[in-house]
């Protein structure tokens, strides 16, 4: 988890917001000379009266939080995990009680990152033994045997949470609806657990079964489409596609996408043509991703979709990993490997600070492998999981 701060006058010289902002300057550079200022700030702040802190509308309360956010993620950036899981604890305290529980997620994703994948599901279950916890916990626990590559694991799971459900229900802790709804979602998550046994039949099934449950997998197809085609699935992605008419910009890419790894590239064209000619501004879908990898995969040769993105980064300094790997795989394109690996470092970083992964998903490496010569392609596949 990350903490961000909106443009603001600069701070007074010595004051404790001046102190912040020297620390995160440093931490921004990756400059463990941050390390004594938030030690600094933390231990000085902590050692105040609650009261104290509370003055003002909070304003030392606020300048501890952040900094302990940040000092976290810095740590976590630099790989110091046992330091910043130490800071997690403290991090809760200063939390409103309905935050806390996702830091204790927080803290299991941390520990799969650090290579501490038995650790990290220790705690996932730890989270479902708890009283009254929310169905996604299940869900959360299975998905991290799946990424530990443990799908018979994953799948006693999903019974346990099965029972649990009908428990909840037969109990009367659940309605009937709630129990539908969280039903479908175990069922979207076997169909997770068939695709990673390469069984896109059942997968299919499954998902079809959620989305006669609960009507958000049928209003939400990519959620299932994008996956059979990272999975190579590519034919059993068409109908799920084709189906897919609440987001026409998002279902256009995917379907060139598919088109293409079925050797159909003059037919891919064509829905990454539509996706070009949409005007963004008379549509409500919010797919920038698609719509600028069918820029990509046109091309682009009047780099319109990366110049876009590069505007995007100009704007917003705190932009999302995924954000830079579009720039980077613009650059990549334009044959410039050198400004690639400068956007795809900065977007490891921004992962790992996020717990998410200490390298881009290899998701994303599969638009490399499409748009980039091999030659390119040996220089940035270091940024990349590869499975």
């Amino acid at each position: 988890m990350t903490e961000t701060t909106q443009n603001a006058p600069p701070p007074v010289k010595g004051s404790w917001e001046d102190l912040l902002s020297q620390a995160g300057r440093l931490a921004a550079n990756q400059n463990d000379e941050a390390i004594p200022i938030y030690e600094k700030l933390i231990s000085r702040l902590q050692a105040m009266a609650p009261a104290q802190r509370q003055a003002n509308n909070g304003r030392l309360q606020t300048i501890l939080r952040s900094a302990t956010i940040q000092f976290h993620t810095f740590q976590t950036t630099r790989d110091r995990y046992d330091e910043a899981l130490a800071l997690i604890p403290q991090i809760q305290a200063l939390e409103t009680e309905d935050k806390r529980a996702g830091w204790d997620y927080h803290a299991a994703t941390l520990l799969y990152q650090a290579g501490r994948g038995e650790e990290a599901l220790a705690r996932l279950r730890a989270r479902v033994e708890q009283p009254d916890f929310p169905a996604i916990n299940w869900g959360h626990l299975a998905m991290m045997h799946l990424r530990l590559h443990q799908p018979d694991a994953a799948e006693k799971v999903l019974d346990e949470a099965d029972a649990w459900v009908q428990n909840q229900l037969a109990s009367g802790k659940k309605s009937s609806a709630d129990a539908q709804e969280e039903q479908a979602l175990v069922l979207d998550l076997r169909s997770n657990v068939a695709l990673e046994r390469g069984d896109s039949a059942a997968a299919a099934a499954y998902f079809d079964q959620a989305g006669q449950l609960d009507p958000f997998y049928k209003e939400h197809l990519h959620m299932f489409y994008v996956r059979l085609a990272h999975h190579g699935q590519y034919a059993a992605a068409l109908p799920y596609i084709e189906r897919d008419r609440q987001h026409r910009v998002r279902a256009d890419f995917w379907h060139g996408f598919v088109l293409k790894h079925l050797d159909q590239e003059a037919e891919a064209k064509k829905f990454w043509q539509r996706v070009v000619d949409t005007d963004v501004s008379k549509t409500q879908e919010r797919s920038l991703m698609e719509f600028v990898l069918s820029h990509y995969y046109l091309g682009d040769p009047e780099a319109v979709a990366l110049g876009g993105v590069l505007r995007l980064l100009q704007e917003d300094r705190s932009a999302s990993w995924e954000l830079l790997f579009m720039a980077a795989l613009g650059w990549a394109l334009r044959g410039n490997p050198q400004d690639a690996r400068a956007n795809l470092g900065l977007a490891v970083t921004r992962r790992k600070a996020l717990a998410e992964g200490k390298q881009l998903p290899h998701e994303s490496w599969h638009f490399v492998q499409d748009l980039v010569n091999e030659t390119i392609q040996s220089q940035l596949a270091e940024y990349f999981e590869m499975k």
